[in-house]
């Protein structure tokens, strides 16, 4: 092929392609982005807490001699029930009533003085009329008859005392309940107020917690909380603050006290339990509740972006917002958002301002 014929393809060529970029080849344009959406339309609700607490008896307390003694009966093992009143141990009673039977007759003794005394008395009385005694023997014998009367008084007191000491050698339960310990054993010596059992009540449980600082302010006396019972399969019940300590303990936590309202009879003092606390935050009644993936961060701490819809252009707007709270998963947000507003939940680090989309399921009813 010669040069000149060469040339003419080339240029043939040429004006072709121009003829079909000018005329038959069309822009292509891509179709909108389908989006994930949700309508804000629920402002968030107070806020909840969760907190693990550990189960304990409501009253728990140590019983005792209240004298000295050798310990002859233990009438209970642990785990045993038992009622208001009834006998726990006993000591060894015989010492005390050694000691009642020489109270008795120091009493006799105390008796029989003031007899003699009074009989002496009235004696002189008669002779003062009489004047054949004198008036220091009349007050003598008045002396001795008042200090006849002391001397009973005090043997009484002394009978009754050791009367008392020997019904105190029997050891009665204060509270019905159950005894979680037992802490000695017969013939043994023991002193009063020394520790025997220590029992608890039963059905009157409560829950220690330890609620942080940031949420103490949150939390007081008579307030109404749930209490979840892991243990017992996940049960729930009411439960009452009844004590919230002015100190901190560890880890700057405040010991917070919640009586059950009602206990599971299998519940038992130190198994788990999770203290449900409700209280407002900071979202509560003008945040709304959005998924994870709605929200693009920001650089600045607890600040991003959600997308808007609008169905009018058919576009999406960026919306500064802030969040205030999470509810579980949910970050609660607000900022520049109303009520009615449509969001993309999903994919939005790929979204600009302006872009032009349409709803995933535009028949979707709001």
């Amino acid at each position: 092929m010669n040069r000149s014929l060469r040339s003419g393809l080339v240029f043939m060529l040429g004006v072709s392609l121009a003829g079909c970029n000018e005329a038959d080849v069309k822009k292509v344009e891509l179709p909108p982005r389908s989006i994930k959406y949700m309508k804000l339309d629920q402002l968030a609700k107070n806020a909840t807490r969760q907190l693990a607490g550990v189960v304990k008896a409501g009253t728990s307390a140590n019983v005792a001699f209240e004298i000295n003694g050798s310990v002859t009966v233990m009438t209970k093992k642990i785990g045993d029930p038992v009622k208001k009143g009834e006998a726990l141990a006993k000591l060894d009673p015989k010492s005390i009533e050694l000691e009642v039977k020489q109270a008795e007759f120091s009493l006799k003794q105390a008796l029989a003085t003031l007899e003699d005394t009074r009989s002496k008395l009235s004696q002189k009385e008669q002779l003062w009329k009489s004047r054949y005694t004198t008036k220091t023997a009349l007050d003598t014998a008045k002396v001795n008859f008042a200090n006849a009367e002391g001397q009973v008084g005090i043997a009484r007191s002394q009978l009754d005392l050791r009367k008392r000491d020997l019904g105190k050698t029997v050891l009665e339960a204060p509270f019905s309940g159950t005894v979680s310990e037992r802490a000695v054993e017969v013939f043994e010596e023991v002193k009063a107020g020394e520790a025997i059992y220590k029992l608890q009540t039963q059905g009157e449980n409560e829950v220690e917690v330890s609620v942080p600082e940031t949420l103490i302010g949150f939390v007081k006396v008579g307030d109404s909380v749930t209490v979840k019972l892991s243990p017992l399969n996940g049960t729930s019940t009411k439960g009452l603050v009844t004590e919230v300590s002015p100190q901190a303990g560890d880890a700057n936590a405040f010991p917070v006290t919640v009586r059950l309202e009602k206990s599971p009879p299998e519940l038992r003092p130190g198994m788990s339990a999770q203290v449900i606390i409700t209280f407002k935050g900071e979202g509560t009644g003008k945040a709304y509740s959005i998924p994870v993936g709605a929200l693009k961060p920001d650089v600045t701490e607890n600040q991003g972006t959600v997308f808007v819809y609008d169905p009018k252009t058919e576009t999406i707007r960026q919306a500064a917002v802030k969040v205030v709270g999470i509810k579980g998963n949910m970050p609660e947000i607000v900022g520049d958002i109303e009520p009615g507003d449509i969001i993309a939940v999903a994919g939005v680090g790929q979204m600009y301002d302006g872009m032009k989309v349409r709803l995933l399921d535009p028949e979707k009813s709001f």
